[in-house]
């Protein structure tokens, strides 16, 4: 059985489910920001908060690209290292999960100075194999979202990662939002069979809660979803993210759906004796013919 441990929290398809709550970068490169995301989204029941981290090189090859106006938000948001291991110690002392995104290698470097429990490797990252590969090896968990990718991308980046690594594989489509009909779900189902060494997710963009539940049913553990204080704090990430009230929404329908799967056994429970009771009202035992 597959098994997947970040920090103090080990996950299986036994378990229930791992809300990671994605800041982004609807901190809006503020770390005051930041560690209010990070106390309302522990108040809100999740078990992990997630950054992300690029380089001066990346934004500079999404300029060359044309990407300007997207880098120059993005950029503009970045925090400093100080504020990575400040708000990595804050998410420990509220018994969170600290995940960052590596976007490059030299992100990969900066990270590796603060206080990690699990290196995230971004839906269009699989091309990259030496990102792949030394993101794997660290010695922490691996998180690897799979949008922008096909079967062969996903087979070949899970091909370089290093056997003794431990990986959560998301499924991911990467469109913001994303619209039910592109969600394709059952893929969850299909990496569970295939990848029997890693734990299967879900990384969604869904405006609402209505797929993860689906999600979870089909052998999801790990489920992602952006996160904002508010939809309205300006450009990037934030319009596309849950608030609060919906991060705390997504918790509750994770944790209800494990409970009401059962255990698989079809067997008379106490709480039913009422109903039995009425039934029986009336009904004469056949004799049993001599």
């Amino acid at each position: 059985m597959p098994q997947f441990t970040i920090g103090t929290t080990t996950i299986t398809p036994d378990s229930g489910p791992y809300v990671v709550a994605e800041l982004s970068h609807n901190h809006n490169g503020q770390r005051e920001l930041a560690a209010r995301m990070i106390e309302v989204a522990a108040e809100c029941g999740v078990n992990a908060v997630k950054l992300q981290k690029r380089s001066p090189a990346f934004y500079a090859a999404l300029r060359a690209k044309g990407m300007t106006d997207y880098a120059d938000i993005r950029e503009k948001r970045e925090l400093t290292e100080s504020d990575y291991i400040y708000l990595g110690n804050l998410a420990h002392a509220k018994n969170l999960a600290f995940i960052v995104t590596a976007f490059d290698l030299p992100s990969l470097e900066f990270l590796k100075r603060t206080p990690l429990d699990a290196v995230k490797l971004a839906s269009g990252s699989l091309h990259n194999h030496p990102l792949v590969f030394d993101a794997s090896s660290v010695g922490l968990p691996a998180v690897m979202s799979t949008g922008c990718s096909d079967l062969k991308d996903i087979l070949g980046a899970v091909k370089i990662i290093p056997k003794q690594a431990q990986t959560a594989i998301l499924q991911c489509t990467s469109v913001y939002p994303c619209p039910p009909e592109k969600m394709n779900l059952k893929f969850i189902s299909t990496m569970c069979e295939m990848f029997n060494h890693a734990v299967i997710g879900l990384s969604s963009h869904a405006l609402d809660n209505r797929m993860e539940n689906a999600g979870f049913v089909l052998g999801a553990r790990v489920f992602e979803k952006h996160f904002t204080l508010s939809k309205h704090l300006g450009a990037g990430d934030h319009a596309m993210s849950l608030e609060p009230d919906g991060l705390r929404d997504l918790v509750d329908v994770l944790h209800a759906t494990k409970a009401a799967l059962g255990d698989g056994r079809k067997q008379f429970l106490p709480c039913e004796e009422f109903g039995r009771s009425r039934l029986d009202i009336g009904y004469t035992p056949r004799k049993e013919a001599a």
